[in-house]
């Protein structure tokens, strides 16, 4: 079930940076399309800021590997071990999974002064 949620997780976030570049060149060519910029900005960096968040918080005290020899770790047992491969594999998911979800979050709310706004004229 996890292995679903990741790859769901990175079919987002994947969508989510090809959206911001799409978005960026339509209001850079043709002036239109802010709302969908901001959004898919904003779920690109909520998303990185609250996985870094989590990966902070859930990181074990004594926990010495760097982020990409955790992603490394977390699929490698043979090299690093079940136990460190197992820990790796829960900090990434966390990272993964809830940073996904606040890149979420946070697009959804970056909508919301647009509403307001337009109602408002």
């Amino acid at each position: 079930m996890v292995q679903l949620i990741l790859i769901g997780c990175f079919l987002l976030i994947a969508f989510g940076l090809i959206e911001s570049a799409v978005s960026l060149v339509r209001f850079l060519r043709f002036g239109t399309g802010l709302r969908k910029l901001v959004a898919a900005t904003s779920f690109c960096v909520g998303g990185l800021v609250v996985g870094w968040i989590v990966w902070r918080v859930a990181m074990p005290d004594d926990w010495t590997l760097t982020f990409w020899t955790t992603i490394k770790a977390s699929v490698d047992s043979a090299t690093y071990g079940h136990t460190t491969e197992h820990a790796a594999e829960v900090l990434a998911s966390k990272a993964i999974i809830l940073g996904t979800g606040g890149g979420l979050l946070t697009a959804v709310l970056s909508l919301f002064p647009f509403r307001r706004a337009k109602e408002r004229h």
